[in-house]
């Protein structure tokens, strides 16, 4: 991993724990903070995958499916744009989702990498583990929205000091300048 990327990754991951930090002091506002922690986060990436396909993938074979998830990462920012006029419990069930979904690919990409016999995957099974179970508590706390929050909160926490663990343990690939 490169100097760059280590240093986007700390600011991502102290960016997730800002956020947490906030849900944690207004657990009443959480709805508004969740929506808008999702907006920043589609828009970013949404834009990240533009500019990649605009200055590497475009010449790479299959390229055009980074310019279909950036349009498709965009798009779905200014749906969530539009949440704030949707009732909670939707949105609630959507973030829900999208955790439960990320840490079982998590968990899915730990076993291809226990298969493979890296060495790493000790790592991505437990953090996929846990982001699972707190998919899981989230749901059965939907009606309750300050457990809720403190719950989302502490997914929040979790995935930025993953982010910044991962920044900082050492890379397996040897660069060379």
């Amino acid at each position: 991993m490169s100097r760059i990327r280590r240093a986007w990754n700390i600011l991502a991951g102290a960016a997730m724990i800002f956020f947490a930090l906030l849900l944690f002091i207004a657990p009443e506002e959480g709805y508004d903070i969740m929506v808008l922690v999702l907006l920043i986060t589609l828009l970013a990436r949404g834009i990240g995958q533009l500019i990649y396909y605009f200055t590497m993938a475009r010449f790479a074979i299959g390229g055009i499916m980074t310019f279909y998830k950036a349009v498709f990462l965009i798009d779905a920012a200014l749906f969530a744009l539009g949440l704030q006029h949707v009732p909670p419990v939707y949105v609630k069930i959507y973030l829900i989702m999208t955790m439960a979904i990320g840490g079982i690919i998590d968990v899915l990409r730990a076993n291809e990498a226990r298969r493979m016999e890296s060495g790493h995957w000790r790592y991505q099974f437990t953090y996929g583990l846990v982001t699972v179970v707190i998919a899981l508590v989230c749901g059965l706390f939907l009606r309750q929205e300050w457990i809720l929050t403190i719950i989302f909160g502490a997914g929040l926490v979790h995935s930025g000091v993953s982010r910044i663990v991962t920044a900082c343990r050492k890379s397996a690939i040897v660069y060379v300048r």
